[in-house]
Parts: C-alpha cells; sequence; structure tokens
C-alpha cells in the first residue's frame, strides 16, 4: 500500500513568496506572509469581501484590527432592513 504525501503545509516555507501570493498565502493589505508565526498579533483572519460576500481573502490581524471591523461590518449588515 503506497500511502500519498498529502502534507503541503510542511513544504510550505520551501515556497518562494512569488508562490506563496500566488497560493493567496499572504495578507491581501499589506503583503505580510502569513505563513511566518513570529508575531501573534499578525495571525491570519479570513474576512470576506464586501462586493463578493462569497469570496474571501486573509488579512493579518494588524490590519484587520483582528477581526473587529469585518464583526463590526457584519453587526452593521444585519442591522439594516432587506
Amino acid at each position: 500500500m503506497v500511502i500519498a504525501k498529502l502534507a503541503l503545509s510542511a513544504e510550505w516555507p520551501a515556497w518562494s513568496k512569488k508562490q506563496a501570493r500566488a497560493a493567496r498565502l499572504v495578507c491581501a493589505e499589506c503583503d505580510y506572509d502569513l505563513r511566518e508565526f513570529k508575531d501573534e498579533t499578525r495571525l491570519p483572519f479570513g474576512i470576506r469581501l464586501p462586493e463578493r460576500p462569497k469570496a474571501r481573502r486573509l488579512v493579518c490581524g494588524q490590519c484587520c484590527t483582528d477581526g473587529v471591523n469585518e464583526m463590526e461590518r457584519l453587526a452593521a449588515l444585519a442591522g439594516k432592513p432587506s
């Protein structure tokens, strides 16, 4: 029996910045490499695009104030009548 190697995360550090950007593993706002977990203020958050609600993008914690901006935006949308 052959077991396929499926863990790409182990290979991420070997990827170039260009490859990480193409795989959307960098912050959409500041281009910080989200594969690096050196700074806890830069944890990745999946933020939806307002113009395309089904599309997500990764943003670091500093650019989205740890998701607070997105929660406020969603709360404002929930309060509006359709």
